[in-house]
């Protein structure tokens, strides 16, 4: 019988662990789609397939796997299908060509899988460095230095008494073909030098220091030579040295609508590519231009960067190409490009000046016109993508008109209406104090789960933290997942710092801690500031439980780790909820300005607590204000002053407060106009008495028995209305 019983109990006990289900979530983002299994507790787990299948198998566990809403979220481009996997705990994931699944663990047992493109060769994202060889000047240096010799003596008389001296031609000209050989813009071409007619005397061959002497051109010596390099750097130089006398750029040069065609990118990348490398391995300057400009109208500025500093080299050098591909990847070119200071040009030339600056510097001339006609003159891909940047440049410039000129471009056509532009809008409505519509339409952007949304997200908590609105326990999750995606990222950092707080606004400070002493690689500063803002929250938000359980348990920061602000409000509710003695830790270091006032006031209440009055009002020394002559008149109560804590509390406006002492002080006359008839009749019993006793011997017998009764009744009716308004304790 207990063997049948045990069977069935074990029975019972396994059905129940097999029927537990576990729920897959699903999320589009811009480059992978994700899936989130919420298991009981983290399991080894392996996943196996190539192509377009991929198998997860969640190894000793026995789950159903609920997939039916998998699809609600995201549409079959990447992650086509997916079922159950037969005989086993896991899922069959079927893939798009080209994909593959990543996975990693999140929080305690969140099984993560993102289905992102794989490594293809044939990708245009990343370029591969092509193997280019170093430049050779010394061959075609040789070859120019034999010729001339051969030309030029090195020395003797002039051809006249006034003519130049041709062995100063010749060593110019040596260091110019020198020096260009060495830039790249030279390349030699062999060839056999006839002997000379007759036998002569060959010169000694000049040092290498000599030739590259530098040295002035004597009268009649009419000859420069300068390289294409040196002279457009100096016409940068020139530029960057007279800001204020510059003339604009050619058009030309920044005109990157007419730098693409009708093909797609694939159609055109791949001829260029192939016509990068000429003869003898040498960049083609030509081609490599080509497709820079290419990169640049696709908006690759990463792209367009490698290529010109890996394979370009300084033969195809171009400030104002690699200030545009600059701009492309960081937003910015910094204040010294070769776009500065050309704000106030033509068209094409201004949009792409404001775009180079990271803040537009005061007072300079801005031709918002030109701004905007440039912007409209772009495609469309590169007016969506650049347009939330020139509007939020120009609007944190001061330039609000010509910034709402831009976003009423963006949003005339669907195509630059995008979450990039909804962030921005919500960001201008922000810093207007138009909280609710910022607010929602963040939201959307969030929702929308778009590039942006993990910014949007961000820009979210921040401003409901800073009008102190609640915040979702699934907001502060989300911003979890967003920080481990962008972990190592400036803004992965900021989105970690964000799930903290946010965790902590929605209530879940156990959490919100853990989590704190969990972040890999964070250095003591970052995570001190992190607890101390935790701690501030923990201070304005936590119930009284959370609040003391933090805060005793050493959790929350230490008294030093705390600005004033968070301190005092720290000390304050430990006061009220009955600790003295832990709120005069977070009190006892001197603050500044009127923190140091609040502070002396909260050391004032700590000694009353501990029954500390004359200290109380030491802690006050120097203060006037009412709160303090509050708690001075409470001090003076406590130290047995009724008289003197009664003309305080008149003093701050506290009647109540001041009869409550005239009554300990036995002041009649002060509690004849008491709202309270009980400590009224009282006093005027006593007061009645008094004259009695003092006019008692001018009365006769029965005038003084008279006068008895009827104040021992009036007594009687007053102890009556006080025992009543007090009773005694049961």
């Amino acid at each position: 019988m207990r063997g049948w019983l045990l069977a069935v109990i074990l029975a019972c006990w396994s059905g129940a662990a097999s029927g537990q289900t576990v729920s897959v979530r699903s999320g589009e983002h811009a480059d992978f789609t994700r899936l989130v299994i919420k298991l009981p507790e983290r399991a080894p787990y392996t996943l196996t397939g190539s192509g377009v299948q991929t198998d997860l198998v969640i190894d000793g566990q026995d789950y159903e796997i609920d997939t039916s809403a998998v699809f609600d979220r995201v549409p079959k481009t990447r992650l086509t299908g997916i079922t159950a996997l037969p005989g086993h705990t896991g899922l069959r994931l079927s893939l798009a060509p080209r994909y593959e699944v990543k996975s990693f663990w999140f929080g305690d047992a969140s099984l993560v899988l993102d289905i992102r493109e794989g490594e293809q060769p044939a990708k245009p994202v990343r370029l591969r460095p092509l193997p280019v060889p170093p430049p050779r000047p010394g061959h075609a240096l040789r070859l120019l230095q034999r010729d001339l010799d051969r030309r030029l003596p090195m020395k003797g008389p002039p051809a006249s008494p006034n003519g130049p001296d041709l062995g100063i031609s010749r060593d110019l000209l040596l260091r110019q073909v020198g020096r260009a050989a060495s830039q790249g813009l030279l390349t030699p071409m062999a060839r056999r030098i006839p002997p000379p007619a007759a036998p002569q005397a060959t010169p000694e061959p000049v040092p290498q220091k000599t030739a590259a002497r530098a040295r002035p051109l004597p009268p009649g010596m009419h000859l420069h030579a300068q390289t294409a390099i040196d002279r457009d750097m100096g016409a940068v130089l020139a530029r960057l040295g007279a800001a204020g006398a510059q003339t604009c750029l050619d058009p030309e040069r920044v005109d990157v609508a007419v730098w693409g065609g009708n093909a797609s990118f694939r159609q055109q990348i791949g001829p260029l590519r192939a016509r990068l490398l000429g003869e003898f391995d040498k960049p083609d300057k030509a081609a490599v231009l080509r497709l820079t400009r290419l990169y640049v109208h696709f908006g690759f500025g990463a792209e367009a960067r490698q290529l010109l500093a890996e394979v370009g080299g300084s033969a195809a050098a171009d400030p104002v190409l690699e200030a545009m591909a600059a701009i492309l990847e960081d937003g910015h070119a910094g204040a010294d490009s070769a776009l500065s200071g050309q704000t106030d040009c033509g068209p094409m030339v201004a949009l792409w000046s404001v775009l180079s600056y990271r803040e537009m510097p005061a007072g300079i001339s801005l031709n918002g016109d030109a701004v905007l006609q440039g912007l409209t003159a772009l495609p469309v891909h590169l007016r969506a993508y650049l347009g939330p940047v020139l509007a939020r440049r120009l609007h944190e410039a001061g330039y609000k008109r010509e910034s709402a000129r831009v976003r009423r471009i963006l949003n005339r056509v669907e195509a630059t209406t995008t979450a990039e532009v909804r962030l921005m809008d919500a960001e201008i409505a922000l810093s207007q104090g138009l909280d609710a519509p910022a607010e929602a339409t963040l939201g959307t952007v969030v929702a929308g789960n778009d590039a942006p949304s993990a910014q949007a997200l961000l820009r979210l908590i921040d401003a409901r933290l800073r009008r102190g609105a609640e915040i979702s326990y699934e907001t502060a999750q989300l911003a979890g997942a967003y920080a481990v995606e962008y972990r190592g990222q400036p803004l992965g950092t900021d989105l970690a710092e964000a799930h903290l707080a946010a965790l902590a606004s929605s209530g879940a400070f156990d959490e919100a801690f853990a989590v704190l002493d969990q972040v890999p690689d964070a250095d003591a500063a970052g995570r001190a500031a992190s607890r101390a803002r935790l701690s501030g929250i923990l201070a304005s938000k936590a119930s009284d439980y959370d609040f003391l359980h933090h805060t005793l348990s050493g959790s929350a920061a230490p008294p030093d780790g705390l600005d004033a602000e968070i301190a005092n409000v720290m000390a304050d509710r430990l006061i009220s909820l009955g600790f003295p003695t832990e709120a005069a830790r977070y009190v006892a270091p001197p603050a500044t300005g009127p923190e140091e006032d609040l502070r002396k006031r909260l050391r004032a209440r700590v000694a009353l607590a501990q029954g500390r009055p004359r200290q109380a009002e030491a802690k006050l020394l120097g203060l006037s204000d009412k709160a303090a002559t509050r708690l001075r008149a409470e001090a003076r109560a406590r130290a047995g002053d009724h008289q003197a804590a009664q003309e305080l509390f008149d003093a701050v406006g506290e009647p109540d407060a001041a009869q409550a002492q005239a009554w300990l002080a036995r002041d009649w006359v002060a509690l004849l106009d008491s709202k309270d008839t009980t400590h009224a009749a009282i006093a005027r019993l006593k007061l009645t008495h008094a004259e009695a006793e003092q006019d008692g011997n001018s009365q006769g017998v029965l005038a003084r028995n008279a006068a008895m009764i009827e104040g021992s009744q009036a007594a009687r009716a007053a102890l009556a209305a006080l025992l009543s308004a007090h009773p005694p304790p049961q």
